[in-house]
């Protein structure tokens, strides 16, 4: 009797942690979309151009 209960029990664990890690990983791909659209609104930093100063260089 004890043992059956503890095998229901671990399947339910099972079952929970394989819900969560779905969770996870749906949650991460609308992350990575989200992140690419909004890279993609965001405009391109300008090149700087012109040389460095190096300190105490004047």
């Amino acid at each position: 009797m004890a043992e059956r209960e503890r095998d229901r029990e671990r399947e339910e664990r099972n079952r929970e942690r394989e819900q969560m890690q779905a969770t996870i990983d749906d949650l991460r791909t609308r992350l990575d979309r989200a992140e690419s659209r909004i890279a993609g609104l965001l405009p391109t930093p300008p090149v700087r151009q012109g040389r460095w100063r190096l300190w105490g260089g004047g």
